[in-house]
C-alpha cells in the first residue's frame, strides 16, 4: 500500500512541523497495518504552500499522486488553489488547526483522513459498491452522486465520512433496475439516472481513455482515482444507453472529461469514470 497525504497551508508553523515529522505524525497502529508492511509500501506526508510553491497546484498533485494507492489533501483556510481540478478524484477535506496544540491537531486530522482512505479502499474490492462509486460525474445526472462527490471534495478529514459515503452509495444502489421492456437479458440490471439514462459497469477491456491533447492532467486524475483511491481497473468502463422499445439507443450531445460535448447516435456509449467517451 502506498499512501500520500498533503497539507495545503501557508502557515509556517504547520509547514515546518509536517516537513520535519512527516510519517511520524501517523498513529502507530496505522503504521503497523499489514497493508503498510509489504515491500514497496510507504506513507508519504507533504505540504503545498500556494503562496510559495513554484509548481502549479494541479501539476503538484498529479506528480505526487503517481503510483499511489490512496491520496488525500487537507485544506486549511480558503487557499487560492483550483481544488475542482483534482477533487473528488483525490479526497479532500477542510481542516481547522488548533495552534495551541498544533501537533495533536495535525495528527488527529491526518490520521482520520488516512483511516477514511483505507475504508474507502475496501469499497474497491466490493463489486456492488464499485459499480456505483465510479459513476461518471458529468453524465450520470443525480443528486445522490452529486452529494457523494461533494463529500469527497469537502469531508475527507471528517470522523463520520464513511457513514455518509456508505449512505450515499446505498442510495445509488437503489437506482439499479432491469430494462422495462427487455426481451432478453431481463435479469441484467442497470443504474438509472434522472435523465432516464442507463449505466452498466462492463467487464470489457477493449478500450482505454485518452491522455494526449486536448486532455489535461485533471482528465487523467479523474480516470485514475475516485474519492482518493486508485481505480483498480482503468480499462473498464460503463455502457451508457437509453431504452428504445425492447432495445436500446442513445442520441444527443454529452459532455466528456474536459467539458467538450460530443454527439452520440448509437446503441450505447463506452464511457469511463472521468466521462471520457
Amino acid at each position: 500500500m502506498r499512501a500520500f497525504i498533503c497539507l495545503v497551508s501557508s502557515n509556517s508553523l504547520a509547514k515546518t512541523l509536517v516537513e520535519k515529522e512527516q510519517a511520524n505524525l501517523i498513529a502507530k497502529e496505522l503504521r503497523g497495518d499489514p497493508r503498510f508492511n509489504v515491500k514497496g509500501s510507504t506513507i508519504s506526508i507533504g505540504v503545498y504552500d500556494p503562496n510559495a510553491n513554484q509548481v502549479g497546484f494541479t501539476n503538484f498533485v498529479f506528480e505526487r499522486s503517481k503510483g499511489m494507492d490512496v491520496a488525500a489533501l487537507l485544506i486549511e483556510g480558503d487557499p487560492a488553489v483550483p481544488l475542482e481540478d483534482v477533487s473528488p478524484a483525490i479526497l479532500a477535506g477542510k481542516v481547522t488547526l488548533d495552534y495551541a496544540a498544533l501537533r495533536m491537531s495535525l495528527e488527529a486530522a491526518i490520521n482520520r483522513t488516512l483511516r477514511n482512505l483505507l475504508h474507502i479502499y475496501k469499497f474497491t474490492n466490493d463489486e456492488k459498491m464499485l459499480e456505483v462509486l465510479l459513476l461518471p460525474k458529468r453524465n450520470f445526472i443525480a443528486k445522490d452522486l452529486n452529494d457523494l462527490l461533494y463529500l469527497g471534495r469537502t469531508a475527507g478529514a471528517s470522523a463520520d465520512l464513511i457513514a455518509q459515503v456508505s449512505a450515499q452509495l446505498a442510495l445509488l444502489r437503489r437506482r439499479r433496475r432491469p430494462r422495462r421492456r427487455a426481451v432478453v437479458d431481463q435479469q441484467k440490471k442497470y443504474i438509472a439516472d434522472d435523465d432516464k439514462k442507463l449505466f452498466e459497469y462492463g467487464y470489457e477491456n477493449h478500450s482505454k481513455y485518452e491522455t494526449g491533447a486536448p486532455h489535461s492532467k485533471s482528465c487523467i486524475l479523474a480516470a485514475r482515482y475516485r474519492l482518493g483511491v486508485r481505480i483498480p481497473f482503468e480499462y473498464r468502463h460503463y455502457n451508457m444507453t437509453k431504452e428504445n422499445g425492447s432495445g436500446t439507443w442513445i442520441t444527443g450531445d454529452f459532455p466528456d472529461c474536459h467539458h467538450a460535448h460530443k454527439p452520440v447516435n448509437q446503441s450505447h456509449v463506452n464511457i469511463f469514470t472521468n466521462d471520457y467517451h
